[in-house]
């Protein structure tokens, strides 16, 4: 009947919704209405499309409402857990399952925790003790850091730290000794610039005495003799570079005797 057409106005068994002028109840063989005006029987397959404040479990007692508005019959005790879409599944699944914020998740199954709409396993096994803000379990030794949020790092794991949220390794290996920002490990000859946590009590150049910590906390490789002035951000420049090179509290006339230090720039000196 779209926005403006009558419906309850002309029949007083009917009621609008949306652009829909709908049946206001259902017949007694088929009492559930879905969020289009349809009805349907208690018994259907399938699951119906009630809207998340329509009639389920009211109109159909051996069915009930799924987070994410659909009215579907009830899972199996091999697999008591619905999902977010309706979807049934056994307990000792190993992946996260979405359930919704308004979904059930150690209700059901006792070994499983719910964080945000997720619902996961409560504990990893032996070799993957430690659980992310996801919930899957990772190795103590894995690279990189792991987002646990409030989660449990140092006490599942000794050699990792927490920091921000994150599960750090403490140390890195002897042939990749150098730790970035990330938690990753590399080997002080990398051609990479590396962003350092000095926070975090991570090294450059005590690490790596190839290396040297600039102002804006990356760890980069020296400079060689052919450019030896480092800009701020690890570029290296020759000292007879035009423009001035933004070096902060880096070397300036100790490196080139043509070039002069003012504030945090050093200039080429003029003839």
């Amino acid at each position: 009947v779209g926005t403006n057409g009558q419906c309850s106005e002309v029949c007083s068994n009917r009621q609008k919704g949306g652009y829909y002028c709908r049946n206001k109840t259902c017949p007694s063989d088929k009492p559930l209405m879905d969020a289009n005006g349809n009805c349907h029987a208690c018994d259907e397959t399938g699951d119906i499309y009630v809207g998340k404040n329509g009639q389920c479990s009211e109109i159909c007692s051996n069915r009930t409402n799924s987070p994410n508005g659909d009215c579907v019959l009830p899972c199996s005790s091999d697999k008591p857990l619905m999902d977010a879409d309706g979807n049934c599944h056994a307990c000792n699944e190993t992946s996260n399952i979405r359930v919704g914020s308004d979904g059930q998740c150690s209700e059901v199954c006792s070994n499983r925790q719910k964080v945000g709409g997720y619902c996961y396993n409560k504990t990893c096994s032996s070799a993957k003790p430690l659980m992310d803000y996801w919930g899957t379990c990772h190795a103590c030794d894995e690279t990189g850091r792991i987002y646990v949020d409030d989660g449990q790092c140092s006490e599942i794991c000794s050699n990792r730290q927490k920091r921000w949220g994150h599960c750090y390794n403490k140390t890195c290996p002897s042939d990749k000794p150098l730790m970035d920002y990330e938690g990753n490990c590399h080997a002080c000859d990398t051609g990479e610039t590396l962003r350092i946590d000095i926070s975090m009590g991570y090294k450059c150049s005590e690490t790596c005495p190839n290396r040297v910590l600039t102002d804006a906390y990356l760890c980069v490789k020296k400079c060689s003799d052919k450019n030896p002035v480092m800009h701020m951000r690890g570029v290296c420049y020759s000292c007879s570079t035009k423009d001035p090179i933004y070096v902060g509290t880096g070397e300036c006339e100790e490196v080139c005797a043509n070039r002069t230090k003012k504030g945090d720039f050093c200039y080429l000196d003029q003839n």
